[in-house]
């Protein structure tokens, strides 16, 4: 799991049965995690690790079944950024993995508001998005 946070959903996916590899950049969020893991009694089931997603993935070549990434293509990454993460996605998935991701998009209400970086990144109350073209 690819920005995990502090893990909502990589302990929405340990409660249903997954192994959860979760990474973010915040190992505070990441600690809140682990805690939180422990108190589920699925911390047998949840790993983390600090990642910049900037940054190679730590993992062999085909060792995932499915990555999950909650809305972090929408962080302040360029549209190189994004492919080069999404490279690296395709690198450690198996034949028939999944990438499953959310993002915002351009038919977005609040596409355009803020101050605009370029790139369709537009950034509002001191927080920058990437907006996908639909």
């Amino acid at each position: 799991m690819l920005g995990a946070g502090h893990g909502r959903d990589a302990l929405h996916f340990a409660r249903e049965g997954f192994t959860v590899h979760a990474t973010d950049l915040s190992a505070t969020g990441l600690e809140q995690l682990r805690d939180a893991a422990r108190a589920q009694g699925v911390d047998q089931q949840v790993t983390i690790a600090t990642h910049d997603v900037r940054d190679p993935i730590l993992l062999p070549d085909m060792s995932l079944d499915a990555v999950f990434a909650h809305m972090l293509l929408c962080m302040a990454l360029s549209t190189k950024e994004i492919h080069a993460l999404v490279g690296e996605v395709r690198r450690v998935l198996r034949p028939g993995g999944h990438f499953v991701y959310t993002v915002r998009h351009t038919g977005d209400a609040h596409y355009g508001a803020g101050t605009a970086h370029g790139d369709d990144i537009y950034e509002h109350g001191g927080f920058a998005v990437h907006f996908f073209r639909c």
